[in-house]
């Protein structure tokens, strides 16, 4: 089993596009907490990242408000976590 890594559930994780480069996860996790009750955060390559919260409903409201918003200069995307279909 894998050590360290974050269990995701997908009702209650987000996933965020066009992260500023050189983002680091704190910043990201600072940014979620503003939203709801973020539990953590990732960011990846390619400007892309997760952020998991407390409850479904957190991640909704999160979407909502994440979504277009400003974010170290750029402008971030967010959707709910899972392929499209």
């Amino acid at each position: 089993k894998g050590k360290g890594k974050k269990k995701m559930n997908p009702d209650r994780t987000i996933w965020i596009g066009q992260i500023p480069e050189g983002t680091e996860y704190p910043e990201l996790l600072e940014l979620a907490k503003t939203v709801g009750e973020a539990k953590w955060a990732e960011v990846w390559k390619g400007g892309t990242g997760a952020i998991g919260f407390a409850t479904p409903e957190d991640a909704e409201t999160a979407i909502a408000q994440l979504n277009g918003a400003s974010f170290g200069g750029g402008t971030i995307v967010a959707d709910k976590w899972g392929k499209k279909d």
